[in-house]
């Protein structure tokens, strides 16, 4: 199976792919539509992440500025969450609170491509970029 691809999207912009219809919500599934980016329905598994902007106070020892963490790997680093921040030991940082989701294709599902284009599945992350009119880093 193939290592899943990883993407971070703010609920922003989870908030107006749903109200453009590119995409909606099935348990714990982000469904892409199939439509004028895709040959098929991308459906990618989701969680709650978090994407740490800059340090508060303290030294980023850790290095996470501009990183993205889970909420459970935050709790296993031992962070303590309040809202849009966190404290990890000695250090607070401001986060943005959006969603991390993952893609992968097993070998009985449709490969995503663009329309046109020769099916590639270590490109997920460039064809949701397209989907999203973003580019990579971007949220």
């Amino acid at each position: 199976m193939t290592k899943p691809t990883r993407i971070f999207f703010t609920q922003s912009t989870l908030d107006r792919w749903i109200d453009e219809g590119r995409a909606h919500l099935e348990d714990t599934y982000l469904k892409v539509n199939k439509g004028e980016h895709f040959n098929t329905t991308l459906r990618l598994t989701i969680e709650p992440a978090f994407k740490f902007l800059r340090t508060v106070s303290g030294n980023d020892e850790q290095q996470l500025v501009g990183k993205v963490k889970s909420g459970a790997q935050i709790d296993a680093l031992g962070g303590d969450r309040y809202a849009n921040s966190v404290l990890m030991g000695e250090t607070a940082y401001d986060l943005q609170e959006g969603w991390l989701a993952a893609t992968a294709v097993t070998p009985d599902e449709d490969i995503p491509t663009v329309k046109g284009s020769q099916p590639e599945h270590d490109k997920d992350i460039d064809l949701l970029a397209r989907l999203l009119n973003t580019t990579k880093g971007e949220s």
